[in-house]
């Protein structure tokens, strides 16, 4: 895993297949208090968010915790805490079997 900046992330990830990372928000964009695992987003490079040339934007991506698949994260204003980019097969299916369905 390498923690990146939400920047870099867009660099790294533009017009590239099958990269995977989590996005952490912060706690203070919630009234209510949330763990780490729960404000922690698996995504992949596949969102036309990271593919130039694109009419759309969109970013999704599914709460680690299972609560929330296939969220459209870029309709929020969210700030971002930190960004970790999943560099093996072992890192990514963990996280994908936390999911369950991705």
């Amino acid at each position: 895993m390498k923690q990146v900046t939400y920047s870099k992330l867009k660099e790294e990830f533009c017009d590239k297949e099958n990269k995977y990372a989590l996005i952490i928000y912060s706690q203070s964009n919630f009234n209510k208090e949330y763990s780490e695992l729960s404000r922690t987003y698996l995504i992949s490079s596949d969102n036309k968010y990271f593919q130039s040339g694109k009419i759309s934007n969109s970013l999704f991506g599914s709460c680690i915790d299972g609560t929330d698949i296939g969220v459209r994260l870029d309709t929020y204003n969210w700030k971002v805490e930190k960004v970790v980019i999943l560099e093996t097969e072992e890192e990514i299916n963990k996280y994908k079997s936390m999911i369950g369905s991705f």
